[in-house]
Formats: C-alpha cells, sequence, structure tokens
C-alpha cells in the first residue's frame, strides 16, 4: 500500500457467493511497513511477523476485518 494512502476497503465473496469479508486496511501514521493489528469480527489477532492472515470462512455470514499499518 502506499505510504500516502489513508485507507482503502476491499470486500471478498466467497466461493459460494454467500459469504462477505468486508475488510478495512488503515495507515495512520502514513507508513504502510508491516500490520501492527488485525481483527476479525471484532476479535483482536496477533500480526504473523507484520503480516495479516486469518482464515477466509465460507458459511454464508458477513465478516468483519479490520488492518492497522504502521512503521516496521
Amino acid at each position: 500500500m502506499p505510504n500516502d494512502w489513508p485507507k482503502f476497503s476491499i470486500h471478498y465473496r466467497g466461493p459460494s457467493g454467500k459469504t462477505l469479508h468486508r475488510i478495512e486496511i488503515s495507515n495512520p501514521k502514513k507508513d504502510s511497513s508491516k500490520v501492527i493489528s488485525l481483527s476479525f469480527d471484532g476479535k483482536s489477532l496477533p500480526p504473523e511477523e507484520g503480516i495479516a492472515r486469518w482464515k477466509f470462512l465460507d458459511d454464508g455470514k458477513e465478516h468483519a476485518v479490520a488492518v492497522t499499518l504502521g512503521p516496521a
């Protein structure tokens, strides 16, 4: 993500087309070096070595993913 982008979002549908992941990526410090926080449906998940990883579900529900980027 370019450092000058403050945020962007992605809406991803699973293979069945019934599950929606609303992914919001924010870059409040204008430094997208690594992931500093991650949450899935409001539950905090630890970034893995500065990378956001979570399981994409295909369960017919809507899910919210929030990723915050920051300095390394």
